[in-house]
């Protein structure tokens, strides 16, 4: 299956320091072509909203019309994951958050 921009999925996440991984929502930031190949670049989602602020977290608006089963937030952390541990794709960001997300990738990468 090729994913697009702005699909949200379940897969295994892994944690920061390689020990595990958990099951989570993230969302594709990978361009179509890079994820016609076996792999995708993916953006770390949380329902932990509730913690002390990092640089480039975004609280989503429109988490339940993404089809996310509780209020999220993007944090941001990445991970290059190959597309065979995509468990399912669960749905697609809204407009609005994403140019949010965008503003805010754009911020953090000082682009």
């Amino acid at each position: 299956m090729t994913y697009e921009p702005w699909d949200i999925v379940l897969l295994p996440f892994p944690f920061t320091n390689l020990s595990a991984s958990k099951k989570r929502p993230a969302i594709v930031i990978s361009p179509k072509p890079y994820n016609s190949e076996q792999d995708v670049v993916v953006l770390f989602l949380t329902s932990k909203i509730n913690v002390s602020p990092k640089v480039g977290d975004y609280k989503l608006k429109h988490w339940q019309s993404s089809n996310l089963p509780k209020p999220s937030m993007v944090r941001m952390k990445f991970a290059t994951i190959d597309k065979d541990f995509i468990l399912k794709k669960i749905g697609k960001m809204e407009n609005e958050d994403k140019s949010s997300i965008k503003g805010k990738l754009k911020d953090f990468f000082s682009l």
